[in-house]
């Protein structure tokens, strides 16, 4: 008796706190993974943009040296043909610095470069160019 007392006294205050739960818990997860789509709205004017896309540092296998980038990421915007983009991910596309020829001390700002699938084009990256900061 006392355990059917537990679960069904206050039932409904019970469920609503779990589904207010499950929603928060919804939010802080999205919110910590960038908030990004994973996958766009269905467009109709052939061009999506993906929001707070995080970068990519590339550099040689061999360094060993840690950067600090700012911001950590951009807004990307693409055109091409609405059957294409609608099947567009967000991992699709690659966002990504090169520090790979630049030797000791990286110029700043850098250039946000973006590879894309074919048939795609860049119309914006917000912003275009990032600072890079040698944390060790």
């Amino acid at each position: 008796m006392p355990l059917q007392k537990l679960i069904f006294h206050n039932f409904w205050a019970k469920v609503c706190s779990l589904l207010l739960a499950v929603m928060i818990w919804h939010v802080v997860n999205t919110w910590q993974q960038g908030g990004r789509l994973e996958r766009p709205p269905v467009v109709a004017s052939g061009e999506v943009t993906f929001y707070r896309h995080s970068i990519t540092v590339m550099k040689s296998a061999g360094d060993e040296r840690a950067f600090r980038v700012t911001p950590a990421t951009v807004d990307v915007t693409l055109k091409g043909p609405v059957e294409i983009m609608n099947k567009l991910r967000s991992g699709d596309i690659m966002v990504y610095i090169n520090l790979v020829d630049l030797g000791d001390a990286p110029p700043l700002p850098l250039k946000v470069m973006v590879h894309h699938p074919p048939g795609v084009a860049v119309t914006r990256v917000d912003p275009p160019e990032v600072h890079v900061a040698r944390v060790r």
